[in-house]
C-alpha cells in the first residue's frame, strides 16, 4: 500500500473576509475530490482570509497509481 500526500499553500487574490473565502476554496476542494477521486481538506490557516492551505492524500495499491494522482493534481 502507497499513501500519496500534498500541501499546498494558497494565497488568494480580492478577499476581503472568510465568508469570501470559503466561497472560493469550497469549490476548489470539491473539484479536486470530484476529478481526481482523492481525498482533499483545507489543513490550515483557516483564521486568515486571504491564505489557505489545502491537503490532498491518496491511497493506492501501486506507487506508479500515487505518482499519477499526484502529478495530475
Amino acid at each position: 500500500m502507497v499513501v500519496g500526500t500534498l500541501v499546498v499553500d494558497v494565497l488568494l487574490g480580492d478577499v476581503h473576509s472568510l465568508k469570501e473565502k470559503r466561497a472560493v476554496v469550497r469549490p476548489i476542494v470539491a473539484e479536486l475530490r470530484r476529478r481526481f477521486e482523492v481525498a482533499v481538506a483545507e489543513t490550515g490557516d483557516t483564521e486568515l482570509h486571504r491564505r489557505t492551505e489545502i491537503g490532498v492524500a491518496v491511497v493506492s495499491s501501486t506507487h506508479r497509481h500515487a505518482l499519477r494522482c499526484s502529478s495530475s493534481v
